[in-house]
């Protein structure tokens, strides 16, 4: 899931001739990453599958919005 954000992410702005993302220091990857965690996680708890992939979608979701919304971003090289 991570991969196809990120090289989904790319070829989108890539064919719309934009500056991909991911070079623009937003939070991107990061959100899906956390999410993914949660979920491998959430597996190893008795929880209902179902219930963990919404919980980990909805983790993925609301920190990308997060992200956006307050201008979170990856910090630079000086």
């Amino acid at each position: 899931g991570v991969v196809t954000a990120l090289f989904g992410g790319v070829i989108r702005d890539t064919l719309v001739n934009d500056l991909p993302i991911i070079f623009d220091r937003q939070l991107y990857v990061t959100p899906c990453l956390t999410g993914a965690t949660l979920y491998l996680l959430g597996r190893s708890l008795p929880i209902d599958p179902t219930l963990n992939f919404v919980l980990a979608a909805g983790v993925i979701t609301l920190f990308r919005l997060a992200a956006i919304r307050n201008n979170w971003a990856l910090p630079s090289i000086k």
